[in-house]
């Protein structure tokens, strides 16, 4: 049973990073059937051994903080959504809540309804993918996931699904593995072993910062805005924009031997700087996964400046990090005064 786990926990992420790499490139009916494949590997990954004891040794203690930190209370109607054997819905029931525990696998629903039972509590259990959930709009005054939703193959899709269920003016809560931490360690070991992205295929998740800023990390002054100045879409990232500012942002990738290796991005930069002398500055770096400066690209001040809006296209080549993993980094720092503002929009690696 645990070469078939690890086999299956294999396929999931392979599967996965094809999904993550593969952009536009694939046709409906094909993404449709790949999404299948990654559905029915997970749910079988999921459904083998005993779950229960897993969840219980590692994440159940985080059912009750995501309780508290979502204010659940008696009579409110909660949707724990890929809710595994309960360690949220359970706790949200004990709370006094109207439960339903959603999951892709419900192998899994016999030992929850156990663990209620030990606990003296009701929930419904309802078989559901998180990409379609089959609840009606607004229907729910909480909704959260541990550690599941964030699973879903279409992060876009999961999210879309958790706020169309949610009343207006409700509470959404989520629990998740950081791309830093120990898990996103784990599964850029793993993504080492799927077969590589087609030629071409782009590597940057969410360059255009569309729908959030996710799964770039953002630290210090760094923000994800949709104001009025993105290159395209709604979505962009703002670095500086402040006095003594100091900000970061980040993304780990895998670049595949056969990648190319060109990476660009569009960068705006607006100041209250006379010309031109520098004072604030942006740089693109390449950093280890550890945080390592690597290579300084380019460095860019508010002596660069022009109009809200005006983006300008920098290029360059990552192709001697090729078959590594690494971090593309933008980062900035603005002296005392006079701020300046180094907006990022469509970053892209091929």
């Amino acid at each position: 049973m645990e070469s078939r786990s690890r086999g299956l926990l294999a396929e999931v992420a392979a599967l996965d990073r094809i999904e993550e790499m593969g952009g536009g490139m694939a046709t409906d009916a094909s993404t449709a059937e790949r999404d299948r494949e990654q559905k029915a590997a997970a749910r079988a990954m999921w459904a083998q051994g005993d779950y229960h004891r897993f969840a219980k040794e590692t994440v159940w203690e985080v059912g009750p903080v995501l309780v508290a930190a979502c204010g659940i209370s008696p009579g409110q109607r909660v949707l724990d959504v890929a809710a595994g054997t309960g360690n949220v819905a359970i706790r949200a029931a004990e709370a006094g809540a109207k439960v339903v525990a959603s999951d892709l696998t419900p192998e899994n629903f016999e030992a929850g309804r156990r663990e209620a039972r030990s606990r003296g509590v009701e929930l419904e259990w309802v078989e559901a993918d998180a990409e379609a959930l089959p609840f009606d709009d607004g229907e729910f005054d909480v909704v959260t996931s541990s550690f599941g939703a964030m699973l879903a193959p279409d992060h876009q899709a999961a999210a879309d699904e958790l706020v169309r269920v949610c009343k207006p003016g409700g509470t959404i809560g989520m629990a998740n593995f950081t791309p830093e931490g120990l898990a996103g360690e784990f599964f850029a070991v793993l993504g080492r072993y799927a077969p590589p992205p087609p030629p071409g295929a782009e590597l940057i998740v969410n360059g255009g910062f569309e729908g959030s800023a996710s799964p770039w990390t953002l630290s210090g002054s760094a923000f994800w805005s949709t104001g009025a100045y993105p290159h395209s879409g709604t979505g962009y990232s703002i670095l500086g924009a402040g006095n003594n500012a100091s900000g970061s942002e980040y993304q780990t990738v895998s670049i595949p031997t056969s990648a190319a290796g060109t990476y660009s991005f569009w960068m705006n930069i607006t100041t209250s700087e006379a010309c031109c002398t520098p004072y604030d500055y942006v740089y693109a770096e390449v950093r280890s996964t550890a945080g390592t400066l690597l290579s300084t690209l380019g460095t860019w001040t508010n002596a660069n400046s022009s109009s809200a809006g005006n983006y300008t296209q920098r290029s360059f080549n990552l192709a001697a990090w090729r078959g590594q993993t690494v971090r593309v980094q933008f980062r900035a720092t603005t002296d005392f005064s006079l701020p300046t503002s180094f907006r990022i929009d469509d970053v892209s690696l091929r």
